[in-house]
């Protein structure tokens, strides 16, 4: 059986950039990445210093193409199924060939974003459909902008949104918002549409119309923000602990990005409550730095409790 110092589990901007220190430290590393990442969907990906405005599959690619020129790290387009601790550290399965043990895991195979089941949406989703104003506002500035309301965080978007737009609308969807809340937004001369959203109409795949049950409202973009789920079950089949966050639990981790599980770090946005590539792939050093400076400790790696 193969035995490796580090497997990373995900193999975007947090996982490499893991893989990438550790390659760095000359540890041997096994990277297993589906290539489904989140942010596929996204035609850009913007606010990544140097990278701004690439395809994020583009920085994928040169991603992949660094760890290339590190002999001991090894990229590897595999699921991993299971993960359990031994005696020597941890048994890793990846769906389809033979598991292998390594000294750590770092875990950064992200999220997945839950979308509201409305018509036309999850086609739009990533090219005038958004959620993050920082990654995609600048590109539909000053146009005509929407907001739709899935959550209380859904206000603090449309409150932001006019620094991008003097032109935005909320719509509410039918959602009973305190009045008190509902006024801040409105200060910040958002409009707000009270009725049922029931579906977008689209042209080639974009959005033009935001449809209610009585009428349609034209937008050149709307943002929403979702549920977020675990792309996998791993860090539950270890025990790690999580946290609820404002879209969905993420994994608890220190200021070293080790999880409640000794030897076991996480990096990305399935260990943080807000999410941006940028500080995905901080993060994924932050894992990688440590998790190599965690081998040179040779106590024993269970005797860590959850805080």
């Amino acid at each position: 059986m193969d035995h490796v110092d580090v497997v990373v589990i995900g193999g975007s901007f947090a996982g490499m950039s893991a893989a990438l220190q550790l390659g760095r430290a000359r540890q041997s590393v096994r990277v297993f990445d589906t290539r489904q990442p989140r942010n596929r969907f996204a035609a850009t990906a913007h606010g990544f210093l140097g990278h701004d405005g690439r395809t994020p599959a583009e920085i994928r690619d040169l991603g992949r193409a660094n760890l290339a020129n590190y002999p001991t790290v090894e990229v590897l387009q595999s699921r991993v199924s299971s993960v359990e601790r031994d005696a020597d550290g941890f048994l890793v399965q990846p769906e389809g060939s033979a598991s292998i043990k390594a000294s750590r895991l770092i875990l950064a195979y992200g999220l997945r974003d839950e979308l509201p089941a409305l018509d036309g949406l999850a086609e739009a989703w990533g090219r005038n459909v958004m959620q993050c104003p920082y990654c995609h506002g600048y590109e539909v500035r000053d146009r005509k902008l929407g907001v739709l309301y899935t959550s209380e965080a859904s206000l603090h978007q449309a409150k932001i949104i006019p620094d991008w737009s003097a032109d935005v609308t909320l719509f509410t969807n039918g959602q009973a918002i305190d009045p008190a809340a509902l006024a801040t937004v409105k200060d910040r001369g958002v409009k707000v549409i009270d009725e049922t959203v029931i579906g977008l109409d689209l042209e080639d795949g974009w959005m033009r119309k935001v449809k209610t049950r009585d009428g349609s409202h034209a937008l050149d973009g709307l943002f929403l923000i979702t549920k977020t789920h675990q792309s996998s079950d791993l860090a539950s089949q270890l025990g790690c602990a999580f946290e609820d966050g404002p879209f969905g639990p993420y994994i608890r981790v220190d200021n070293l990005q080790e999880t409640s599980i000794a030897g076991v770090f996480a990096a990305g946005d399935i260990a943080r409550p807000i999410h941006q590539s940028v500080w995905a792939a901080a993060d994924g050093s932050a894992a990688g730095a440590f998790c190599h400076q965690s081998l040179l400790n040779h106590r024993n790696p269970y005797q860590k409790t959850v805080a």
